[in-house]
């Protein structure tokens, strides 16, 4: 999980990173000594159906609300499929350009 899309910035100050796992995205708050998974995304057709089954159509649901901030590093071409569904989802969306 070296490849950082981006993170998000939720309720009580936590950031959580965007990186690439074995699917198009995970979300993951990391601690000194551990990672809490908040949660995935297997790939963009995933991130679809989820949007096509929310009744409110938010990518992460209720959980969604605590968001504060997202930014996508725009350097990788899975950002863009995450900002689609992102913005899909009524996000704002702070984009970047950052080469590793």
């Amino acid at each position: 999980m070296k490849h950082q899309y981006g993170r998000m910035v939720v309720k009580g100050g936590y950031e959580i990173k965007i990186v690439r796992g074995n699917c198009l995205a995970v979300w993951i708050h990391e601690t000194e000594k551990e990672y809490h998974l908040y949660y995935f995304l297997a790939d963009k057709a995933h991130g679809r159906r989820i949007l096509k089954n929310q009744p409110d159509h938010t990518l992460l649901g209720k959980w969604g609300e605590d968001v504060l901030s997202i930014e996508l590093n725009m350097y990788y071409k899975e950002s863009k499929e995450l900002l689609d569904l992102f913005m899909a989802s009524g996000y704002e969306v702070k984009c970047y350009y950052k080469t590793e």
